[in-house]
């Protein structure tokens, strides 16, 4: 019985792995995000759960991102993309403009933020 159970549970730990590979959970890590022509240089290396249930999922809490898509890619894209635009909405904007919430999200991202760069300048 004993070797059965052992049997069982190695080939689910070879079937949980076997999805992990085939739809790229490996984690997401960056210390450079791009969104076609403009790199954000991070002062440090992020790291957010991804997941794949139908679709793929990366949330990063620190910064309330939570994005979805079809391939490893797309989310990857949409984080970009989702990141691209807290930052202009908030770490760019006036703190007079912005509530107690919303400011310390800018404080959070221009701590993350070392450096902007624009490729098509």
């Amino acid at each position: 019985m004993y070797k059965e159970e052992a049997i069982k549970a190695l080939s689910d730990i070879q079937n949980f792995l076997k999805e992990d590979i085939e739809h790229a959970i490996y984690p997401f890590k960056k210390d450079v995000i791009r969104l076609d022509d403009i790199v954000y240089v991070l002062s440090e290396k992020i790291s957010a759960d991804i997941s794949w249930d139908e679709n793929y999922k990366i949330e990063y809490q620190d910064l309330s991102i939570l994005v979805w898509g079809e391939t490893r890619d797309e989310v990857e894209d949409a984080f970009a993309f989702a990141f691209h635009a807290l930052y202009l909405n908030y770490a760019k904007e006036s703190d007079a403009l912005l509530t107690p919430k919303a400011q310390e999200l800018k404080r959070k991202l221009t701590a993350l933020v070392k450096l902007v760069i624009n490729e098509a300048s």
